[in-house]
């Protein structure tokens, strides 16, 4: 997960980070940088209860290509 604004080198790494985990899966959180969880924190908080749970992950959250 990073921010939609993150720095370019993350952005462009998620999809080859999250392939190094069993249930990886890279998404962006759309209109925040670095520190979204201060930004967006619903959306960091509604992420973070989805992954413990087993549940989807909010539909805001983007898929990296």
């Amino acid at each position: 997960m990073a921010g939609e604004n993150e720095h370019d080198l993350t952005r462009r790494s998620l999809a080859a980070i999250a392939t190094t985990f069993p249930r990886g899966r890279a998404r962006l959180a759309p209109g925040v940088g670095h520190a979204w969880n201060g930004e967006r924190p619903e959306l960091f908080t509604a992420m973070i209860r989805a992954v413990v749970m087993g549940e989807r992950l909010p539909e805001e959250l983007r898929p990296v290509s």
